[in-house]
């Protein structure tokens, strides 16, 4: 299964990486790329929350994702 989720995202990663290339607009496309992220996390995030365990045990756990998505961004 991983195998498969791996072979998946290089196969979509490559999709995508094709098709910005063949784009005039880099902003616009910018803009669709931030919006599809945004939309998977939010479905992955709903899916998680109904069907897994806690994504966060506890707050130090919350913290530390908090700090490495602002040094991302940064």
């Amino acid at each position: 299964m991983i195998v498969a989720a791996v072979l998946a995202s290089a196969f979509l990663h490559a999709l995508w990486n094709a098709f910005l290339r063949a784009q005039d607009d880099k902003d616009g496309v910018g803009l669709i790329v931030v919006a599809l992220a945004a939309l998977s996390a939010g479905v992955v995030a709903v899916i998680a929350t109904i069907g897994g365990p806690a994504p966060f045990p506890d707050t130090t756990s919350v913290l530390w994702t908090l700090a490495a998505g602002c040094c991302e961004a940064g």
